[in-house]
């Protein structure tokens, strides 16, 4: 009788422990966690970080989460939380977080930078030629001196071979300005020169300093008049007059396929940005000092004179202040990953190159002062540029180089 009330007893233990498993599995199978703050049961969210990387780590408040990434962390309770994202040799990337009960909080804008760029970066060309000029226009590298100008398009498999060489018809070369596998040559002479960057044709375009090239148009303005033209001047596609106002400046940029235009007038110190779609100016913002760029998310962002950096949102035509800045800058542009989820604003100031995230959460210093020549982001996630050092050799020979790194690699 007494071994059956053992048995009874231990099937009933088995049983309750049983019970007790399966509950505790679907507990939290279905999102729930005991928080011991609150004293209390509550549903949990989820954290989605999408990064791929698998030598980094991540940390929560500190603590290390096991497994690579891109990774997934479940059954997180809700609150704020500091999320890092860290590998050895580069800045840690950090941001906070909020988990929401039964919510995927989904992370898609890490991007890594290296301590030392030159830890991860490619040379591509060396020359200890200091007389010449240097530039990073468009998806280019020009060499310029006196008449004589090289370029070639930038790669990994760059090389000085790979330089073609044109004469030009003259040295006072003052603006290169690239579009596609076109170079638009302004000259201080006022003469304008269009350079096939793949024949190597060099074509005299115009002659006068009042027409901007941009997209297979032309950009005219005298005063009050702006005009858009075909590519041989022969048609005209657009014209408006501003009243009461003088047109001393015009600025192209072809973002995406798409194009802007920045006015300045005369008198003030800084322009009206517009786009140009379907045959006609939308305005975009007045004050603007900077060549604008898109985010991420295809938002437009620019500067403008009091040192604000806003984003201008197309879909409901909304602007949004993103900082200010209490000092002179020089705006770059935004360095987007290899997967364009996620990107970085480049800026300079007092010398130093920066690069930060649209919330400023992961501010750094890059490059060193009086270093960087010329820098440019690259479509495909890289970062060109051109320094100028001083190497170990005896006679502390001076070097130009250029050079190409890629982001979160």
């Amino acid at each position: 009788m007494a071994s059956n009330i053992q048995l009874f007893i231990f099937r009933a233990t088995l049983l309750i422990l049983f019970a007790m498993s399966l509950f505790f599995v679907l507990f939290l199978a279905n999102g729930y966690k005991y928080d011991f703050v609150s004293n209390q049961i509550r549903r949990t969210g989820i954290i989605d970080v999408t990064f791929q990387d698998k030598l980094a780590q991540v940390y929560l408040d500190g603590k290390k989460l096991e497994g690579n990434l891109p990774f997934l962390a479940s059954n997180v309770l809700p609150g704020k939380y500091n999320l890092v994202v860290a590998r050895e040799g580069f800045w840690e990337w950090s941001k906070e977080i909020m988990v929401t009960e039964n919510i995927i909080s989904k992370v898609e804008d890490v991007l890594l930078y290296p301590l030392d760029e030159h830890s991860i970066s490619k040379v591509l060309l060396v020359t200890t030629d200091l007389k010449s000029d240097y530039l990073l226009r468009g998806e280019y590298f020009f060499k310029i001196q006196g008449e004589n100008l090289n370029y070639g398009r930038l790669s990994k498999a760059l090389t000085q071979a790979d330089l073609k060489k044109l004469i030009l018809p003259a040295s006072d070369l003052q603006e290169i300005d690239v579009q596609l596998n076109k170079a638009f040559l302004t000259f201080n002479s006022g003469k304008h020169y269009m350079l096939d960057l793949i024949t190597g044709d060099l074509i005299e375009s115009s002659n006068s300093k009042s027409l901007v090239y941009g997209l297979d148009k032309w950009i005219y303005y005298k005063k009050n008049l702006l005009a858009i033209f075909d590519i041989n001047l022969k048609e005209v596609l657009f014209a408006k007059e501003f009243v009461n106002e003088e047109i001393v400046a015009v600025k192209y940029f072809d973002m995406g396929g798409k194009a802007f235009l920045l006015l300045s007038m005369k008198g003030q110190t800084s322009g009206t940005l517009y786009q140009y779609v379907n045959q006609s100016l939308m305005e975009v913002s007045r004050n603007v000092t900077s060549a604008p760029f898109f985010d991420e998310h295809d938002n437009i962002v620019f500067l403008n004179e009091f040192g604000e950096l806003w984003k201008y949102t197309k879909l409901n035509d909304r602007k949004l202040l993103l900082a200010r800045f209490s000092s002179k800058i020089d705006l770059l542009g935004f360095a987007l990953n290899k997967e364009k989820t996620a990107g970085q604003l480049i800026w300079k100031e007092a010398g130093t190159w920066n690069v930060g995230d649209l919330g400023f959460s992961n501010v750094r210093a890059m490059f060193k002062k009086n270093q960087l020549i010329d820098l440019k982001l690259s479509d495909a996630g890289q970062i060109y540029y051109l320094e100028k050092i001083q190497t170990d050799a005896p006679e502390n020979a001076i070097q130009i180089r250029l050079m190409e790194m890629d982001l979160d690699i």
